[in-house]
This record gives structure tokens, sequence and C-alpha cells, in this order.
């Protein structure tokens, strides 16, 4: 029976494509940027999206590569991850996670994925100032940690790490490398704030863009225009029922303390980190600032989605959430991990104009 769903998932998702269907190609980026091996680039997919993408924008619409690689692509993965946990989520303590079909389907979700983030950190590298200072041998090194934390969140979904409910509390609060899940959130609501609030001279925020922060409520930043409605409506209950006084004097209370004071202290990080440290470039265009925007606020909502599916299967005590949770984050992970070593690479410092990711119509 799963082996059917998850069959069907792919060709519904358009997973087996074949170069001579897509009307464009993704072109601009190098074979040997860093990368992890374990999740090959599917090109074909790629392909694929770039003509879901332009299809999307109508037929007046601009291509905008930027928005194309590190926000349509991340989204569409966390959505695909989503329907694919929703499909075959009611029998997942029954799925053969060693069948070809559904190491393809992570494969090609973790390659897309790595690939969306580490270019989308190249982007904004040359965007922000200042420019970061790291060497090849500390990226190498954030991939490596990356690699490590990734295949963790795999082996709490598939089964090779027998209690998925421990490693989904552990997740929330602490992290073998960077910001825990709970962190995260605050963190990225703190950065948006500060770059929302302060555009560079002679630039305009655009409202879609805002968000509203909390400090009452975990998991629940208010976000002007969703792109992730799909996935954050089907926790929705959750949220709702994290942040009422229902759970006053349960166990529940307690957890969400704990979350809400790792999301708030994340939150004093991030604002501190944008205005004394780090900031965008004066120099940047209108239309990459919106961009900029733009991706902060996606990326913001899939890690509050992770955040909430994580704390979700903590607090009902639920093995098979915790393991849906799982690849949520491995997901997750490996976007904001790829965002971290694309942020960091000074491969391509010295070239004029820095490779990135085009759309290429074909001929």
């Amino acid at each position: 029976m799963s082996v059917l769903l998850v069959s069907l998932l792919f060709v519904s998702l358009g997973c087996y494509i074949t170069p001579a269907e897509s009307y464009y190609t993704v072109t601009g980026f190098p074979d040997n940027y860093p990368n992890p091996t374990l999740w090959p680039l599917n090109t074909n997919l790629l392909n694929f999206l770039a003509d879901e993408y332009v299809l999307s924008l109508g037929p007046d619409g601009t291509i905008n590569n930027a928005e194309f690689t590190f926000v349509f692509v991340p989204v569409w993965c966390i959505n695909t991850v989503s329907i694919f946990n929703s499909v075959v989520g009611f029998f997942i303590d029954n799925q053969d996670f060693s069948d070809e079909n559904v190491q393809f389907f992570v494969d090609d979700i973790l390659g897309l994925l790595y690939w969306s983030g580490y270019w989308g950190g190249q982007w904004t590298r040359y965007r922000i100032e200042p420019v970061g200072s790291d060497t090849p041998a500390e990226t190498q090194a954030a991939l490596n940690a990356l690699i490590g934390s990734a295949v963790a969140a795999l082996n709490a979904w598939n089964g090779s790490n027998p209690d998925p409910i421990t490693y989904a509390n552990n997740t929330l609060i602490t992290a073998s490398s960077g910001l825990a899940a709970a962190e995260s959130v605050g963190y990225n609501a703190g950065y948006q704030r500060v770059v929302f609030d302060n555009p560079p001279p002679g630039l305009t925020s655009s409202p879609a863009w805002n968000i509203n922060f909390d400090p009452t409520q975990v998991f629940n930043v208010g976000i002007a225009t969703s792109q992730l409605p799909g996935p954050l409506e089907m926790v929705r209950r959750w949220q709702q029922r994290i942040n009422s006084h229902f759970i006053q004097n349960t166990p529940l209370e307690s957890l969400r303390t704990l979350w809400l004071n790792d999301q708030n202290g994340g939150y004093t990080t991030g604002e501190y980190v944008w205005t004394n440290i780090l900031s965008v470039d004066k120099t940047i265009s209108q239309n990459d600032f919106t961009t900029l925007l733009q991706a902060g606020s996606g990326f913001l909502e899939i890690i509050e989605y992770d955040a909430l599916v994580l704390s979700e299967s903590v607090g009902e005590e639920s093995s098979p959430l915790a393991k849906q949770a799982a690849l949520v984050h491995a997901a997750a992970l490996t976007f904001t991990g790829g965002y971290g070593v694309g942020l960091s690479d000074p491969e391509y410092d010295n070239e004029s104009p820095h490779p990135f990711p085009t759309i290429t119509p074909n001929k």
C-alpha cells in the first residue's frame, strides 16, 4: 500500500521528467560548488520547477532568478514534504524506508533544498555588509556539520533511531551546530524585523513581507503574506492550542515556557546581530531588497513550520508524528544549512559577475 502511494505521489509531483519535456533550463552555476554527494541535484526536476515558476508568473510576469532559486524552490519542496507526510503518514510505522521510491524522493528533495540554500546564501553574501571572511576549510566544516545533522534527522525518521520523540524534543532546544529550532524561529524573526524597519537609503520595505512578533506567543509569528499556507494550516490547531490558557497547570505549559524562552532569546540575538554586526549593503537595488525581504519571510515560515511539527510530536508524545517531524526537520536543516554554507563560501569572491542560477528558455 505505502509503496503504491509513494509511486503515485512521485507521478503527481512530476518527478519522472525527461529533459525534452522541459521548456526552460536552469544554467549559470558551476557543477563543482560545495555540495553533499549524499543528495545529488536532480536537474530534470529543477528544470521542471523552472517551468512551473515561469507558468506561475503569468504572461506579463518577469523572471526573478533569485526569487526562483531560494523562495519558489524551497517553498515547493516543503509543501511536497508536507503532502508526503499526509499521504503516507497514516502508514508510517509500516513504511519500508529502504524502498527505492522513498529514497529517490528524499534524495531529490534534499538535493533541491541544499542547492536552493547554497545559492541563496551566495546571493545574500554579496548583498550584506561586511562580506564574510570565512576560509574554504571553514566552509567545508559547515558542510560536514550540516550533513551530520541532516543524517541524524533522517535516522529519527526512518527508524534507525528508535526514540524519535526524544530526538524531536532535543532538536527544539539544543543543536549540534547553529541554532536549535525554537531559537531559530526567534532569531529569524529578529532579523526580519530589523531589515524590514531599516531599508537602505532611498529604498522602501514592501508591506507584503512585514511580520508581527509577539513575545507572549510561541511559534506564532504574524506574517503579512503567507508563502506556506498549506503546511501551516495543517498545524494551525496545535499552534492555537499551545498558545491558549487551557494548557495552564499541565505538563505542556512547562514545555511551552521552555520553547518560548528559547524563541525570545533568539529574537534578541537576531535583533542585536543585525543592528550591531551585520547590515544590508547600502548599494542594493530596490528589486534585490524586496527579494531579500520576501526570502526572509519564506525562510521564517519554513523554520516556524519545522518548530511546530517538532513541538506537536513532543506535546502529543507521538512516535509517528515525531518521525514525520524528523523528515520535515531534515528538509529544513538541509535548506538552512545550505544557506549557511553558501553565505560563508569565499570561492567566487573574485569572480565578476558572481555565478548564479539563471532560467534560460530552451530553443
